[in-house]
């Protein structure tokens, strides 16, 4: 009876879809599953006394012997290639896995998937294809995937109707700007443009009708480090200035610069639920210091937490310009400036003078920076080094 249930199996080998592991593992696995069955059915038979004249034992023998290419064939009928079949994996037995085992596939990794071969834009489309419909996985991992702006947008589109994804991990995958265009549909909130899509045509006329939509995502964490987001961020920042859920968000390495980080400094300057936002190596210099100024009281309503900014030419004269904003800011927990151009000794003085900083992480490239840090945490501050 095992043999003749094989064919439903979700997972062969180490986690991978029906028909996508290699070709020798699948053999390897029937030849034996065939073996354990004929030999159990042998000593039934030597027991029992019975002889291959047995209908019964004709019957089991038979269908084992095309329980396979029968499952095929009904799949292939049921499912045609060019419906719903997606490239995976270059190197699985057939590259083409079918939608309806590829969700098999999907529940049975509970709540967390994490795709790791060539996706691309089409595998972003099954994906999308599969959670506008699933109440399982809450989350989702496909960094460096190859996943265009195509494919994000699929994925976006997907989290529309779906009510379990919390965190979506994109990192490496280049999406661009283009990729960001359906992510303010992900909020709900007064229609409220930030700023022009400058130049993008499709974002300004989403953006118009962005109360279509009756409820807004789950999402708690986005990541997208790495995505060749560059400066043009109108999407992103709209979403910012609208989702009530959001806690933590990952730009990191993403060439944003001062252009940028201006237009993102208007969603933050809305945004009432993050509570980190990584922008390490995006050039901001003064960018750094525009966010911060979104964040400060009076005019900001955020609840920023963490804010990390390593590697972003952070120079003396932009640092004693963030020391005088700091303050306003009572929410800020925790600042990463560490890889940046300025000396510690701005800080100490600060410190002597009476401002309060938050934890800090910085780097100490001398003694005497060594010195200005053991100085900051003697004066009561949490410094660590990098």
């Amino acid at each position: 009876m095992w043999a003749l249930l094989t064919p439903p199996e979700p997972l062969l080998h180490s986690g991978q879809p029906l028909f996508a592991c290699k070709p020798r593992i699948w053999i390897v696995a029937k030849a034996a599953l065939y073996a354990l069955c004929l030999g159990s059915l042998g000593s039934d038979i030597y027991a029992s006394g019975s002889d291959l004249a047995d209908p019964v034992l004709h019957i089991v023998v038979v269908t084992m012997a095309i329980q396979w290419p029968l499952f095929v064939a009904l799949r292939n009928a049921a499912y045609p290639l060019s419906e719903c079949y997606c490239n995976l994996q270059e190197d699985s037995t057939t590259a083409h896995v079918p939608m309806h085992l590829m969700k098999i596939w999907w529940v049975a990794k509970q709540k967390r998937i994490l795709p790791s071969s060539n996706l691309q834009d089409i595998g972003a489309g099954v994906l999308g294809r599969l959670l506008e419909e699933d109440d399982v996985v809450t989350e989702l991992k496909v960094s460096d995937n190859g996943i265009g702006p195509e494919g994000a947008e699929s994925l976006f589109s997907a989290l529309l109707s779906n009510e379990t994804l919390t965190q979506l991990y994109l990192d490496g995958n280049p999406i661009g700007p283009d990729g960001l265009k359906l992510l303010p549909f992900l909020a709900k909130g007064p229609d409220k443009m930030i700023g022009s899509c400058d130049g993008y045509r499709k974002c300004l006329e989403l953006s118009r009708s962005l109360d279509a939509f009756a409820g807004s995502s789950p999402l708690q964490l986005l990541s997208l480090s790495r995505t060749q987001l560059g400066s043009k961020l109108h999407p992103l920042a709209q979403f910012l200035s609208r989702t009530p859920t959001l806690k933590k968000l990952y730009l990191n390495d993403n060439g944003i610069g001062e252009a940028g980080a201006r237009v993102l400094a208007e969603g933050l300057r809305a945004n009432e639920s993050l509570d980190v936002l990584t922008m390490n190596k995006n050039q901001l210099h003064d960018g750094v210091l525009i966010i911060l100024q979104a964040l400060a009281m009076p005019h900001g309503d955020g609840q920023l937490s963490t804010l990390y900014v390593a590697e972003n030419h952070i120079n003396n004269g932009i640092l004693e310009d963030m020391l005088q904003v700091l303050p306003s800011i009572p929410c800020l927990k925790k600042l990463n400036l560490a890889r940046n151009p300025f000396s510690l000794h701005v800080l100490t003085e600060a410190l002597t003078r009476g401002v309060v900083l938050p934890e800090l992480r910085v780097t100490a490239r001398d003694q005497s920076g060594k010195d200005a840090v053991q100085y900051m945490r003697d004066l009561g501050t949490m410094v660590e080094v990098d």
